[in-house]
């Protein structure tokens, strides 16, 4: 098991969706990371109708689900 940085250095495990800042990750694709530990990401992500994620990979589970809209994965 890894240990806990120091609590004055350690970043908080989760945060609310109005701490959390707006990042671009591709054209029409922006996400806000609300959850990230050794084995777990949350990310709330909004796509432009129309938009394409780029295929990419991770280390650990992610945690998605579909808030409006339709979401299609490949």
């Amino acid at each position: 098991m890894t240990p806990l940085p120091p609590a004055e250095t350690a970043q908080p495990a989760f945060v609310t969706d109005a701490q959390a800042a707006w990042e671009t990750t591709g054209p029409g694709v922006r996400r806000k990371v609300l959850a990230h530990g050794p084995g777990l990401m949350l990310t709330r992500v909004a796509f432009e109708t129309g938009s394409i994620g780029a295929r990419h990979q991770h280390p650990h589970a992610q945690l998605s689900y579909v808030e409006s809209g339709a979401f299609e994965h490949h």
